[in-house]
């Protein structure tokens, strides 16, 4: 196996609890944490444990999996502003059926207005730079509801037919 970091891992190089450690890893878990759970030692001594974490995090293909899971959960975590908007939007039109889901569906709904700029303040001073008594065209722009943002998204999300779930 060369250690060239470019190089894609293929998982089939690695035994099943490898990977299943790897995965662990890249998500935040402890390597004597991730061992045990990976290889089905949940009772073994916290030595054994951490001599056992050590050899299989030393693994080369381990190493490699780790860094490109984590390199892709990095990727996944940037997301634009429109991303957002979905993914509020998503969020909003879920059935809320506990006081608690009514609550969480409000807070959603007001970040959204909030990232969507709807909280702007309704009154705009400019300063007009026409001489004075001559006249200026004001083209006030229609406002949009955020019902209306939301449901544009929706429209949007089907005609591309992305239907698949964030994580």
């Amino acid at each position: 196996m060369s250690d060239t970091p470019d190089k894609p891992v293929t998982l089939r190089a690695l035994r099943p609890q490898q990977e299943h450690f790897a995965r662990l890893i890249a998500r935040g878990w402890t390597q004597i944490a991730a061992y045990r759970k990976a290889y089905g030692k949940e009772k073994q001594s916290m030595r054994n444990a951490a001599n056992g974490a050590y050899l299989v995090a030393k693994n080369k293909g381990v190493q490699r999996l780790i860094a490109q899971l984590r390199a892709a959960s990095e990727v996944k975590t940037i997301l634009t502003i429109n991303d957002r908007l979905r993914l509020l939007a998503e969020s909003a039109q879920a059935r809320a059926k506990t006081p608690s889901a009514h609550a969480a569906r409000a807070k959603v709904i007001e970040v959204y207005n909030k990232t969507a700029g709807d909280h702007a303040p309704e009154r705009h001073e400019h300063t007009v730079t026409t001489p004075p008594g001559a006249p200026f065209e004001i083209a006030p722009a229609r406002p949009v509801s955020a019902r209306a943002k939301i449901a544009a998204l929706v429209a949007a999300k089907k005609a591309r037919g992305d239907e698949d779930q964030f994580e």
